[in-house]
C-alpha cells in the first residue's frame, strides 16, 4: 500500500519516472516496476550485484522487471 500512495503522489506532482535501488531479485524493485507500470510511469532500477553472474540471471523478479520495461542499471557495492 505504501507504493500506491507514494507513486500516486509522484504522478499527481507531474513525475513521469520512478527511480529505486535494491539488490538483484529485489521484491521491492519488482513491485515498484509493477505499480509504476500500472500508473503509466517509467521505472529506473539500480540493482546491486551480489555475484558476478547476477547480470546474466534473467529469472524471477529480473525477468518481470524487463517484461515491465524497467530500465535496469547494475551496480557493484564491493569495497564499500
Amino acid at each position: 500500500r505504501k507504493l500506491e500512495y507514494l507513486l500516486g503522489d509522484a504522478r499527481q506532482k507531474g513525475a513521469d519516472t520512478v527511480i529505486t535501488f535494491g539488490a538483484t531479485q529485489s521484491n521491492h524493485a519488482m513491485e515498484t516496476a509493477v505499480a509504476a507500470n500500472r500508473l503509466g510511469l517509467n521505472t529506473i532500477l539500480y540493482l546491486e550485484t551480489i555475484t558476478p553472474n547476477d547480470q546474466q540471471d534473467d529469472r524471477a523478479n529480473i525477468l518481470l522487471d524487463k517484461i515491465l520495461g524497467a530500465q535496469i542499471h547494475y551496480v557493484s557495492m564491493k569495497g564499500r
